[in-house]
């Protein structure tokens, strides 16, 4: 109880100073995700305004011409070659900085929204690179020693393309 009283009183003191809270989010706001989250959501939401503001996009509390900015940024990330979680992680970020999209619900930027899916279907996930066969080989003597036919399995493994779940279900007939 110490610690939220003291915690309780650092942020009076800090209101009554007259110090912003983060973009104006109240402390509980802010704790709604992880300190890191809040950070990167700040962030991005800093980016996307600079690329309204250099484009001279329309930016009001309507949500139109919202939607109609978000869905320019996301077509200038996509065709600049950025993940497609991009897309997902900016609507979340908008929602989490500006209460008026996020108190819209989730269909407060449809087009938006109908354009992070079809980034999303454009740019599927890409596959790891496989490891390259002397380390796999190492690995196998490495496992070998742990287990006499760990060595072999994973070989096999590499093999087959197998995952952990598939390789572990195969059975000897």
């Amino acid at each position: 109880i110490r610690k939220r009283e003291a915690r309780f009183n650092e942020w009076v003191e800090s209101r009554d100073r007259g110090e912003i809270h983060d973009a104006g989010h109240s402390y509980l706001e802010v704790k709604t995700v992880k300190a890191a989250t809040h950070k990167e959501y700040v962030e991005r939401t800093s980016h996307f305004h600079t690329f309204v503001e250099r484009e001279k996009l329309v930016w009001s509390k309507n949500l139109t011409d919202i939607d109609a900015a978000v869905l320019i940024y996301m077509h200038f990330r996509f065709f600049s070659g950025y993940d497609h979680n991009d897309a997902s992680k900016l609507l979340a970020a908008l929602a989490h900085v500006h209460a008026h999209i996020r108190a819209a619900g989730k269909s407060a930027l449809p087009r938006s929204s109908r354009c992070a899916k079809g980034w999303r279907k454009e740019a599927p996930l890409s596959s790891r690179i496989a490891p390259a066969w002397p380390l796999v080989c190492c690995l196998a003597v490495l496992c070998n020693g742990i287990v006499s036919w760990m060595g072999l399995a994973v070989l096999i493994a590499n093999d087959a393309y197998l995952r952990p779940g598939e390789l572990m279900a195969m059975r000897v007939r």
